[in-house]
């Protein structure tokens, strides 16, 4: 991952302190998440005309099985 390097950062231990006191208090204030996940279905194959339609693909674009 890019970014800046751990040793290069001074408050690396004040900044992490922060975010783990910020989760603890998240659990205590939520110990149980009893919310069921929502999942979607999304049909890509559907989608296929449109971003053929939408990009003005010519049929030579198209792949037959």
């Amino acid at each position: 991952m890019g970014g800046v390097d751990k040793a290069d950062v001074e408050n690396y231990g004040e900044i992490k302190s922060q975010i783990e006191e910020q989760l603890r208090s998240i659990m205590e204030k939520c110990p149980i998440y009893e919310e069921e996940p929502l999942i979607y279905h999304v049909d890509v194959a559907a989608m296929y005309p449109n971003i053929i339609l939408s990009n003005r693909l010519q049929p030579v674009a198209i792949v037959n099985e």
